[in-house]
């Protein structure tokens, strides 16, 4: 009878052992869902963040002529 109710609790024991490694991998495959998810939106926040610098840098090129501009005639003494 003892080894009976010893091979049926490795039996339960192993089952077990194999319910948590499943579990470890369903959740292992979540985290990388996840982890790809903010992958793109990283990747979508940097082109973001590009096209808002191209922008910055436009509007400072753009202020920058303005101002050489309006300092070119108060040079020659023009107003607008």
């Amino acid at each position: 009878m003892g080894i009976l109710y010893n091979h049926s609790r490795i039996t339960d024991f192993s089952s077990r052992i194999t319910d948590v490694k499943d579990l470890i991998k369903a959740e292992a495959r979540v985290a990388e869902a996840h982890m790809r998810r903010l992958e793109e939106k990283t990747d979508s926040l940097d082109e973001k963040i590009q096209r808002l610098e191209q922008k910055s840098d436009r509007v400072g090129n753009m202020l920058l002529t303005r101002l050489a501009d309006q300092d070119a005639r108060i040079r020659r003494g023009e107003s607008r």
